[in-house]
């Protein structure tokens, strides 16, 4: 008797299964119940392991366990049950896929990571990425964060569309474990803050807002369009850090009222 079908081996072998639960369910399905003796001989299973491979098929809901003439029998359920389960599978690993694809930032953010691993990029667009950005950076624990402002950013940061992010992005900073030490061109309005510690650099453009954390660099741009990236790189992050530290003891003490 012919008892396997190529697809529903691969089908099988998809689900998890060993090539010997495979055989066993497909001359269960061609046979009709049966004694577990009977399906290890037609299966060319070992007798002493059929009843294990079959009680597995049963906790899988491949089988099910009759009684005939008080003799125990495996009986098969059908093939769409295979394909239920394919597409549970199927399901179950693409959310698996998404959570994971959502959690990397947080996974890699402080990864170790040497000269010669690849970066972690992602990309953002619209004032509503660049407000994600910036909200990025509060998700930091006990770290301080150093930033180069770009005076193109200040227009967007002072616009009356942001006033509403702008008062909730500092009402998460102050509970927060984050320290902003901002460097800018210009004065911020309502942007200075113990929290958010802002020196002055005149007659300095950046060509975009920089953000850097402990591994982390996010780069913004706001013109000619809102977008920009963060990518995770050590080596990256350390370089800007030095440059930074650098920069802020020429920067003058903003004069902006806490």
């Amino acid at each position: 008797m012919e008892t396997t079908n190529p697809f529903l081996q691969t089908a099988l072998l998809d689900l998890g299964l060993n090539p010997t639960e495979a055989a066993a369910y497909q001359v269960a399905l061609a046979a009709g119940p049966r004694t577990a003796s009977t399906i290890a001989r037609m299966a060319g299973i070992n007798r002493s392991h059929a009843y294990q491979v079959l009680s597995l098929l049963a906790e899988k809901g491949l089988v099910e366990e009759v009684t005939k003439n008080r003799v125990k029998h495996f009986s098969p359920r059908p093939p769409e049950v295979v394909i239920d389960k394919l597409q549970m599978l199927a399901d179950r690993i693409a959310g698996s896929r998404h959570q994971l694809k959502t959690a990397l930032p947080d996974i890699t953010r402080f990864q170790p990571h040497n000269g010669f691993a690849d970066p972690v990029v992602q990309f953002v667009r619209g004032r509503s990425g660049i407000e994600q950005a910036w909200n990025e950076i509060l998700r930091e624990e006990n770290i301080e964060i150093q930033t180069f402002i770009d005076p193109d950013s200040i227009m967007f940061l002072m616009d009356p569309e942001s006033k509403r992010w702008r008062k909730s992005f500092f009402k998460l900073l102050k509970p927060s474990h984050v320290h902003i030490k901002a460097i800018a061109p210009l004065e911020l309005v309502d942007f200075n803050d113990s929290k958010f510690e802002l020196r002055l650099l005149s007659d300095v453009q950046f060509g975009g807002d920089v953000l850097i954390s402990a591994c982390r660099v996010t780069i913004l741009h706001y013109s000619p369009q809102q977008a920009g990236l963060y990518f995770t790189s050590n080596p990256a992050a350390s370089c800007l850090k030095q440059i930074h530290q650098l920069a802020w003891p020429m920067a003058t003490q903003s004069v902006s009222p806490k």
